[in-house]
């Protein structure tokens, strides 16, 4: 009698990972549909061919095309979040000034933004027509200013702001709304040049005093 795993015999995956690597899967192809063709232009039908399953497979694992738009901007606000702490910790030290750690984080935020471009585009785009994306978008937007917060709060003896809470939800939106900017543009715009200018204006915005 044979006892034991027979090294010829396949392994089989247990299903429960078999089944997260599906909804992966599904997830993902939907991700490049829509950074490719734009969400309106994609169907369940699309989506399911394009990952391998059947449609029924597909809605076994999410009741709609919303459903599954859902769980790619998760996914994508995760990357983005991921993007820009991966910047911040190459570019941002304790010995920094405050001049050079606002820029290595406005920049940290470009690369993370820039990520999968068309897709952001898209996602912009969705919130402002669907209040469910616009809470998940903004939901993140604020996870990555209050971990500027955190990294700005060593300069407070530099930083004279009346009211910090509004004061982080001013420089927010004009943060967002250049780089949001930046994204829509193709080309013919010098983003170094714009980054050191909004540098400079968050720096004369926070009324720094002089010094390190």
């Amino acid at each position: 009698m044979k006892h034991g795993h027979d090294s010829s015999s396949p392994v089989r995956e247990p299903v429960q990972a078999r089944s997260r690597e599906k909804k992966h899967r599904i997830v993902q192809c939907a991700r490049e549909l829509i950074n490719e063709q734009g969400y309106d232009a994609i169907t369940t039908n699309t989506i399911a061919r394009r990952a391998g399953v059947s449609i029924g497979t597909l809605y076994a694992y999410f009741n709609n095309k919303k459903d599954i738009l859902m769980e790619v901007v998760a996914a994508f606000n995760e990357d983005i979040y991921t993007h820009f702490q991966s910047g911040i910790r190459e570019n941002t030290t304790s010995i920094l000034s405050l001049e050079e750690t606002i820029d290595a984080v406005l920049r940290a935020l470009w690369h993370a933004h820039i990520h999968e471009k068309q897709l952001h585009n898209e996602i912009i785009i969705l919130s402002l027509k669907d209040p469910e994306v616009e809470a998940a978008f903004t939901a993140n937007d604020e996870r990555l200013f209050e971990r500027i917060r955190e990294l700005l709060i060593r300069f407070n003896d530099r930083i004279e702001m009346e009211d910090p809470t509004a004061a982080m939800f001013v420089l927010k939106y004009a943060v967002d709304g250049v780089i949001n900017r930046l994204l829509e543009i193709e080309n013919g715009m010098a983003i170094d040049a714009v980054l050191r200018e909004l540098s400079v204006m968050v720096l004369k915005y926070l009324a720094i005093t002089s010094g390190n």
